[in-house]
């Protein structure tokens, strides 16, 4: 696999991703070692030797060895659920190397394995690129020695590469902009975009009997980030706020077990989703149809059953001839961010402390995710204990029953 872009993002199949385990070990073009077969030894989450401020590739061949050997080490990386038991992930690639990619299942039973090489993007070709933020790219003009995997340090060509931020807004623009650099065909330059925007590069060729050419590359980048992990009380709908407006977000792709709308637009600020089942369903939002995830949550399914799902029975009559009645409540799975508020609505019935609201937290249930809620009737109450329950994640609604 020949990509342009690093991290490299890559899905497929997976369900149990806590067995699951992606690695990357890095050997160099010209060696004759064999790709690994293991998969890796350290955890690590993004990391990959790179440093995110832009600097040209040794090349000389001595210095490139030593630039090499920060890649070296074997990395391991966790996969993140994606929607219909899928995963993804982002491989961080060493630059003109092959990087041994091995993707293994249950806990190493099953594996899978390729090659990815991270060659550079000749500016004088020119064209557009969508990034997301984070993602880096090699740049070059000319093309001598680019994917030779090792620079080719006899090319007298000089290349000059100016990287120009037009973003609209200035407080996310780095100060370093514009940022020229002056290099050889044979020496890339490797520049990480942290920031969301839009970009143009400019490159200028120049080979050894003087003769120029240039080339433009119009860079957008984009960044988006779910707030959080939303829940969804099952067989109910939620509006959900997924980001801040103006932000770019994307296109949506959701669990095919989880009811799914934008309200409005595409890449709208506001979803619905409903869930089927107590369960953890993934949506993501990619760079474009099709594109590399930009972000991803789990949507969470929770259940509450009460009432006639669970029971009501009188415990006893009080000195006054009302009733003590006792339901129970049961929430499953139990979120620590959740609450849950009972609020009785027919006349003459209260909570056992006198009062017609009643705010559950996680501490008031148990282990199995059950607790009991006491109710006073009058003996003249012809009603059951009528109410309704909200649920609550982090003082946003999630559903009512």
């Amino acid at each position: 696999v020949l990509t342009h872009v690093s991290p490299l993002p890559i899905e497929g199949r997976g369900r149990y991703l806590s067995m699951m385990r992606i690695g990357r070990e890095v050997y160099p073009a010209d060696s004759h070692e064999s790709p690994p077969g293991g998969q890796g030894s350290a955890l690590a989450a993004g990391v990959s030797g790179l440093s995110s401020e832009p600097h040209l590739l040794p090349h000389d061949p001595t210095d490139w060895d030593a630039y090499l050997e920060g890649f070296l080490d074997p990395m391991s990386f966790r996969a993140k659920p994606g929607p219909g038991h899928r995963y993804h992930a982002d491989v961080p690639l060493a630059p003109l190397a092959d990087n041994a990619v091995t993707v293994s299942w249950q806990n190493g039973a099953a594996e899978d394995r390729f090659l990815a090489r991270w060659v550079p993007y000749d500016v004088l070709s020119g064209g557009e690129m969508t990034l997301r933020t984070g993602d880096s790219l090699l740049l070059t003009a000319g093309t001598p020695g680019s994917e030779s995997g090792t620079p080719d340090s006899t090319d007298s060509a000089s290349v000059t590469l100016t990287i120009r931020s037009e973003s609209a807004t200035t407080d996310s623009t780095p100060d370093s902009y514009p940022n020229t650099f002056q290099t050889t065909p044979a020496s890339p330059l490797l520049h990480a975009f942290t920031e969301p925007g839009e970009y143009l590069i400019e490159a200028t060729y120049r080979d050894g009997d003087g003769f120029e050419s240039s080339g433009t590359l119009r860079v957008h980048v984009h960044g988006f980030a779910f707030p959080e992990n939303p829940l969804a009380l099952v067989n109910r709908h939620r509006d959900w706020n997924s980001h801040d407006d103006g932000q770019y977000a994307g296109v949506y792709e959701a669990d095919p077990r989880l009811q799914f709308a934008e309200l409005g637009e595409q890449g709208s600020t506001r979803l619905r989703f409903r869930s089927e089942d107590n369960d953890q369903m993934a949506l993501v939002s990619r760079l474009g149809e099709n594109g590399p995830v930009l972000d991803s949550v789990q949507v969470e399914g929770i259940r509450l059953l009460s009432s006639w799902e669970t029971n009501v029975r009188v415990l006893g009559a009080l000195p006054d001839g009302s009733r003590l009645v006792e339901m129970t409540t049961i929430l499953s799975p139990l979120p620590e961010e959740v609450e849950v508020h009972l609020r009785i609505f027919v006349g003459g019935v209260v909570f056992d402390d006198g009062t017609i609201e009643r705010v559950l937290t996680p501490e008031d249930f148990d282990e199995l995710g059950q607790t009991t809620v006491h109710f006073i009737m009058p003996a003249w109450a012809i009603t059951s204990s009528c109410h309704r329950t909200y649920v609550y994640q982090n003082g946003d609604l999630v559903g009512v029953r």
